[in-house]
């Protein structure tokens, strides 16, 4: 850990060299593992070999979250962090594997300048915001005050003296050559905001008992992985002072601390942009829609379709606390004006969302019968099973869906006389055994929604025919339509098993690895146990050794 924090604090000593008459440029502690698996077996902690540690670098939401919680709207409003990228689905992954490159440099720095211009233009919201005001351009002793105070709640540690001097020989500095002491506080916050220590979440851990390959996270590592996971913001003082006093060393303190950040506001547009990030309702915006076909499809008609979904999963999650399978299987939806006519429902009064009971002959179920999901995993024109299966397989089922291979040209065969349906076109591309072999674990998951078309309106005919949304998957069974496929995937242990493990991605920033396994079969068997509900799963998944585990650093 020191030689971590050594390297963190050459970046800020490197600040201070950069400023110059222009600007500047470019605790310890122990958790008691209480999780046993019964007489004569290991503790779950010693079957799980934990991926190695690092740093990741905050995500995009959590940057601008950061600079809210320490200072305020304004701040907030002038950040403009690199954008985040994503690997294996998660922008937790990318921030894990991928380098800085010199445009986010930049992009940093000029954020920080930005943040630190919009706190010190105003005089009175400054004043009330610093722990003392400068004397003078060159109060050393001030402008380290304000870097200990600020750099706590933005480092997510106590800064070291040598630390905090670093950041005071900047505002000096910077102070000094612009004759002006909130020039000297806007370099002071400036540096916190472009330090590594900032930008980067340190998760290193130390020896448990002396094994270098198991390590467990520091209180002030796992305070911050907790708080960045469950509400996508940096520890508060409250959950800081926590974590110094022993508070979180032992199950008890970690489930009492996550309830407690469950019960913020926060938590809930978190989960909301998890769900938006996996199911790739954030796509929705950018989705496009043949206007001659569907001239309905405007931006009114997507905002409310996302409006909706997120409603959907808020009162699913956090409102009826209800069994996360429910999503899959649930006969209702939140619709506004907009909205109502594609559903087949009656227009609500008023101008906001109503819950209300879809028609049964439609056969809407869930998650699979939203406009959200049908519309994003279309096509501009017509609809695709083969999407719509794949998403159930990858995302629902977290099965492996290879690539085509090389010689297989991913298009459906030509229907010169336009009188194929889409589920008869797909079965003459699987006549050939080199599709066959993995579209028959797709496609046919996807006909079942056949009856819904590329904006999730209901139809019964395409091509002059009746549709059949009948079909036969392996490891799923047979079905008529959706709404017993939903109920064949709300029963398969796959279903929770994968919620499991998109969660714990997220959390940890990687895919999780063979030595993983047995902490996830434990959160499987928890999440079941206390009814595969989310608010509880997200306890377990901070209660975890492997969340508060990580090996040796790459």
């Amino acid at each position: 850990m020191k030689g971590m924090r050594s390297v963190m604090l050459s970046g800020v000593v490197a600040l201070a060299a950069l400023v110059g008459a222009t600007g500047p440029g470019c605790a310890e502690g122990t958790i008691v593992d209480e999780t046993s698996t019964g007489t004569g077996t290991p503790p779950l902690e010693e079957q799980i070999t934990p991926a190695p540690g690092g740093a990741r670098r905050l995500l995009a939401r959590q940057y601008q979250r950061a600079v809210r919680q320490v200072l305020g709207e304004e701040a907030a409003a002038a950040v403009a962090p690199p954008i985040d990228i994503k690997l294996h689905g998660f922008a937790s992954v990318g921030a894990t594997e991928l380098a800085m490159s010199p445009v986010d440099v930049e992009a940093y720095e000029t954020s920080a300048r930005a943040v630190a211009k919009a706190v010190t233009s105003d005089p009175v919201k400054l004043a009330s915001l610093l722990p003392c005001q400068p004397l003078n351009p060159g109060d050393s002793a001030c402008y380290a005050s304000i870097a200990g105070t600020f750099g706590r709640k933005l480092w997510r540690r106590a800064l070291e003296p040598s630390e905090s001097g670093a950041i005071a020989a900047i505002g000096v500095k910077a102070g000094g050559v612009y004759m002006s002491a909130p020039k000297g506080v806007a370099y002071v916050l400036s540096a916190l905001l472009q330090a590594p220590e900032f930008l980067y979440v340190v998760e290193v851990g130390e020896p448990i008992d002396g094994d270098e390959a198991r390590r467990r996270l520091t209180p002030l590592e796992l305070a911050t992985r907790m708080s960045l996971f469950l509400v996508d913001a940096p520890p508060d003082d409250a959950l800081l002072d926590l974590a110094e006093s022993g508070g979180l060393d032992d199950e008890a303190g970690i489930r009492s601390a996550a309830t407690e950040l469950l019960a913020r506001d926060e938590a809930r547009s978190t989960l909301e942009a998890f769900y938006d990030e996996v199911f790739r309702f954030e796509r929705l915006d950018e989705t496009v829609k043949t206007a001659d076909r569907f001239p309905e499809w405007t931006p009114e008609l997507k905002g409310s379709i996302h409006a909706s979904i997120h409603a959907f999963l808020e009162d699913l999650v956090w409102n009826e606390n209800a069994d996360a399978r429910t999503m899959l299987t649930a006969t209702h939806a939140f619709v506004d004006a907009n909205l109502a006519p594609l559903y087949g429902v009656s227009v609500p009064a008023g101008s906001g969302l109503v819950k209300v009971e879809l028609p049964a002959e439609q056969q809407r179920a869930g998650l699979l019968g939203s406009a959200a999901f049908l519309s994003i995993y279309s096509h501009a024109s017509m609809s695709s099973p083969t999407k719509r299966g794949v998403f159930m397989r990858r995302t629902l089922l977290c099965d492996s869906v290879p690539p085509p291979p090389a010689e297989v040209v991913p298009k459906l065969p030509d229907d010169p006389a336009d009188g194929l349906t889409t589920k008869e076109l797909l079965e003459q591309h699987m006549k050939d055994d080199n599709c066959k072999s993995c579209h028959s674990l797709f496609d046919s998951l996807g006909w079942s929604l056949e009856k819904f078309d590329p904006v999730g309106r209901f139809r019964t005919i395409e091509k002059g025919k009746p549709i059949d949304t009948s079909g036969e998957s392996p490891n799923i069974g047979s079905f008529a339509g959706p709404k017993e496929l939903a109920g064949l995937l709300a029963e398969h242990y796959q279903v929770p098993d994968c919620m499991v493990r998109n969660l714990y991605r997220d959390a940890t920033g990687h895919l999780e690895t063979d030595g993983e396994e047995p902490a996830l079969e434990d959160l499987h068997r928890r999440f079941e146990e206390k009814g595969f509900r989310v608010q509880e799963l997200l306890v377990e998944l901070v209660a975890s050794p492997a969340f508060r585990m990580v090996g040796e650093p790459r």
